[in-house]
């Protein structure tokens, strides 16, 4: 694991991140769950209603394409998803040729 992995938002946000607790999948008891439990779910659902399995990465991907195609500002999608500009294009534009 490296060290921007190892800091998580605290490497994003700076080490005065207070939001610790902004956890987009919780128990019920609002604790954090563990990492591969939102995975599981999903493949269980994917297999249940006879859907394509996607991973969440997968999912990012396919909503940014989406967006892109219908023509959504492009510097948003640098910042939204945080990435750089060589891996946006090549990532997610290749489905869309007319764009």
């Amino acid at each position: 694991m490296d060290k921007k992995e190892w800091l998580g938002d605290k490497w994003f946000y700076g080490k005065n991140h207070k939001h610790e607790d902004d956890f987009v999948f919780t128990q019920r008891n609002g604790k954090a769950m563990y990492v591969s439990t939102p995975s599981q779910w999903s493949a269980e659902f994917s297999e249940k209603h006879d859907l394509r399995k996607i991973t969440f990465h997968g999912l990012r991907h396919t909503n940014t394409t989406i967006l892109i195609s219908e023509g959504i500002g492009y510097c948003w999608h640098l910042e939204r998803l945080r990435t750089c500009q060589n891996f946006h294009h090549n990532g997610f534009l290749h489905p869309c040729p007319q764009v």
